[in-house]
Formats: C-alpha cells, structure tokens, sequence
C-alpha cells in the first residue's frame, strides 16, 4: 500500500487543493513477497470525505483506514474539504460540491489506475463528510455506485431555520449564506437529499448502494440517520443500516470504517 500526500489544481476551487491518497501497489505488498497473486488492476475506489474542523489527513491520523484498505486491495482518496459542507458555494471560487463530485474523480483517474466503473467506484465520509457524500453522490449517480453515510451530519432543517443569533459559528445563518448559494432554494433541490432520492426512486433513476450507520449516543445525528433509514425503507430502496453503542468520535469511526470498506467490496 502506497501512502502519498499530493496536491492538485482545482479549476473548480481555482488553487491547489491538498489529497491524501492511499493506493495498493503490488510491489511495495508484503502478500507479493510470499509470491501471492497481486491484486487485480484498475482498483476499486473510494473518495472518502472527513469532517468539519478537520483536513485530509483525518482518517491517517485518527483510524486505521490503511490497513482496513490494504486488507480490501481498495484505492482511497481523501481531499480537503475545509468547512465548506461539500458544496458549491456563492463566490464561484469554492465550488466543492463540482470538485468532490467530478474534478477530483477525473483528475484521480488520470494519476493512479483507478476502475473507471460506477460499480467500482464509492464517495463516503463522516459527519459533514457524510453530509458531502450522499448530496454528491445523489447528484452524480452515474459516477457513485455506493454511498457511505457514517453519523452523517444531515443539517437541512437546521440550514433552512437557522438564525443570526445562534452564538456557535458553524450554526449561525451568516455562515450557511458563505457555503450555500440560496439557503431559501434547498427545499426541493439537488441539494435536498431526502427530495432528490424521492425523485429518482420514483421515476425509476439507477440509485447508488447504500451504507448508513450511527452511534447510539450521537444525539445530534442519530434521529437524522433513523428518518433517512426509514425514508429509503418507505421507498423500497434496498440499503444497508446499522447503529450501536458509540459516539460521535473516532472509537466508533474506526470500528465502522472496517465494516464500510468490507461492504464495499461485496457491492456490485
């Protein structure tokens, strides 16, 4: 498993954008010493997105996703997001909705030998990288074949009533107007995650596969996780869910990270 700390230029983001991306690289695999079958080119790829107030060195640091993707022979690229939610935004110079969902997928398949299939390729994350990965994936379906949503920060109703009051920054309206382009215009939206799979099931649309699982203890997600699990069951959209005991935090990252990659490679 190659471990590489890249940046690329965002046309989307106009700058250079930081990637940390892990790529199984037969020749540096302790399997390929004892003489074991390489693993089978192009790899399947996940883009995995990380949290608020965090980078693209979250997942290396804080879990023990290289492992998990060298265990699974799986490619995983995880960007800087900043706090930007994954989307594109009001001064057409932070689009990361357009980077996540399409620029980064091209310019990745130009560097490394990743499958340009759907069903080989995955967009994931946790929290506002849960958020990121079910709006982009929703939007890019003929990209995405799976969805990985870990304690994903489903923050619409709280977008759409937020205040100018509200003393904590991240929740305050003022930032929401920086990161969306029209908070007035989500309602029904590509951006509106519950809408949009409505639509798509209902006219028939291929819908990515779906991982959702949250902690028990996560009070600000849990209730947002069991109402989406409840729409894709209300909708007969087939899906794979799970919660326990856990937080909001990394003990229960790491644990789900397994199961998410181990997921991923049994979808088709």
């Amino acid at each position: 498993m190659a471990v590489l700390h890249a940046e690329v230029f965002s046309e989307s983001l106009m700058r250079k954008v930081p990637l940390t991306c892990l790529i199984p690289a037969d020749k540096c695999d302790y399997a390929n010493l004892a003489n074991e079958k390489p693993t089978p080119r192009p790899y399947r790829t996940l883009y995995l997105l990380h949290g608020a107030f965090g980078s693209e060195t979250d997942y290396l640091m804080n879990s023990r996703i290289a492992a998990y993707a060298d265990q699974y022979k799986v490619a995983i690229i995880m960007p800087a997001g900043e706090n930007h939610f994954y989307l594109d935004g009001r001064s057409g110079v932070s689009d990361f909705g357009t980077f996540v969902g399409s620029e980064l997928v091209e310019i990745t398949r130009r560097l490394f030998p990743l499958s340009e299939k759907r069903e080989d390729t995955g967009i994931a994350g946790l929290s506002m990288g849960g958020y990121g990965a079910v709006v982009n994936g929703l939007m890019h379906p003929e990209t995405f074949g799976s969805i990985g949503m870990l304690s994903a920060a489903l923050i619409q109703e709280r977008v759409i009533n937020s205040t100018f009051e509200e003393p904590m920054p991240l929740f305050n309206r003022r930032y929401y107007q920086e990161i969306y382009k029209d908070i007035d215009a989500i309602k029904g939206s590509e951006l509106d995650y519950q809408q949009q799979i409505s639509k798509m099931a209902k006219a028939g649309q291929t819908i990515p596969n779906f991982f959702i699982c949250c902690g028990e203890e996560d009070v600000a997600c849990i209730d947002d996780a069991r109402n989406y699990h409840a729409l894709l069951e209300e909708l007969g959209i087939a899906h794979h869910y799970h919660e326990g005991p856990g937080g909001h935090d990394w003990n229960y990252w790491d644990e789900n990270l397994a199961k998410l990659l181990a997921w991923f490679t049994q979808t088709k």
